[in-house]
């Protein structure tokens, strides 16, 4: 069992879980035991608190979510343009959706 970040952008949560699930299943195939997050259910979208560290509310999140559980925070503009620039998203148009959780492995 391992936590997981996820990061995508798109126009909303669910067209990012969708793409980064069948990402997962095109680079590691369908074994339920695969690390990924195909593995999780779903996900639940969390609200990222007021001048919270997105990095450290990842961390807090995963220690109180279980196997198979995935949760979304869509970044506020601020946090955006950073978080772009980190994961090869500069210059590119849209909001920016973090998933995290517990994969099955």
């Amino acid at each position: 069992m391992g936590a997981c970040e996820f990061v995508n952008m798109g126009k909303d949560a669910q067209e990012v879980y969708l793409s980064l699930v069948e990402d997962a299943v095109y680079e590691n195939g369908h074994d339920s035991y695969n690390g990924t997050i195909s593995t999780c259910d779903s996900y639940k979208i969390i609200k990222l608190p007021l001048r919270k560290n997105v990095q450290k509310f990842i961390e807090y999140r995963l220690r109180k979510i279980h196997k198979w559980e995935c949760e979304c925070i869509e970044l506020p503009k601020a946090a955006t343009s950073k978080w772009k620039a980190s994961h090869g998203f500069k210059g590119k148009r849209g909001k920016v959706f973090v998933f995290f959780g517990v994969a099955s492995c």
